[in-house]
């Protein structure tokens, strides 16, 4: 009988030393899978490629957060935060407090001549719109780091990025709108647009947006 005892208390305690050591060493993040078209949460799992929806990574702790706050899981969502350059899981009430900084429907381009061959631009950009006389095209850049972080989630917001072409320093008088594919800009890190009569003509013009991210430039190759 003692003996009997003595194997089942061996066995008990690899049993448990194993269940000990799978919770040392069981990864604690969580996978919050969202709708890329509105944010909407759609599952939260320990598991990765679990399910045909972008995801975002969390710690075990903000998913705790959310249980505790006892806010039903509808009214959290995945947006993309300007400032911090990637998706993030908000409450609808903080949702404003994050796109504080995109919340002018319009925002215009910082502008800048810049004639030096070759052009350099600035790594610090998101996005960098460059009226090329040399070449006769329109030439988007999106910082490297960037685009290299988006390109492993879908964006939920417009997948065409709109430029409002207007007077110079006037949103008012609108000229035209260039229209750059997100997908093509974030997977080649630059997109191209040809010249049309209007920039043949060195019309003096300024350059407005929707504020996807934080930091633009536009740049003109001519004086």
């Amino acid at each position: 009988m003692e003996q009997i005892l003595q194997v089942v208390w061996d066995i008990d305690e690899r049993t448990l030393k194993e269940y000990e050591e799978k919770l040392a060493n069981r990864d604690p993040t969580q996978y919050i899978y969202y709708d890329p078209e509105n944010g909407g949460i759609k599952a939260i799992s320990n598991l990765s490629n679990e399910l045909n929806y972008p995801f975002i990574t969390v710690s075990e702790d903000d998913v705790n957060n959310i249980i505790k706050s006892n806010k039903p899981i509808f009214e959290y969502k995945v947006i993309f935060s300007p400032d911090a350059k990637e998706f993030v899981l908000v409450h609808i009430t903080e949702e404003e407090d994050v796109l504080e900084s995109i919340n002018d429907i319009i925002y215009q381009y910082p502008f800048k001549i810049d004639i030096s061959m070759p052009l350099e631009i600035d790594p610090n950009n998101d996005i960098t719109a460059v009226q090329d006389y040399q070449d006769t095209c329109w030439k988007f850049f999106i910082n490297p780091k960037l685009a290299s972080g988006l390109q492993k989630r879908k964006l939920y917001f417009d997948n065409t990025h709109e430029l409002y072409i207007t007077a110079s320093n006037d949103p008012n008088i609108l000229y035209k709108t260039l229209r750059v594919p997100l997908k093509d800009l974030i997977t080649n890190y630059s997109y191209v647009l040809p010249f049309d009569d209007l920039d043949y003509n060195e019309t003096k013009i300024s350059i407005y947006s929707r504020k996807l991210f934080s930091r633009y430039q536009y740049i003109k190759t001519k004086i």
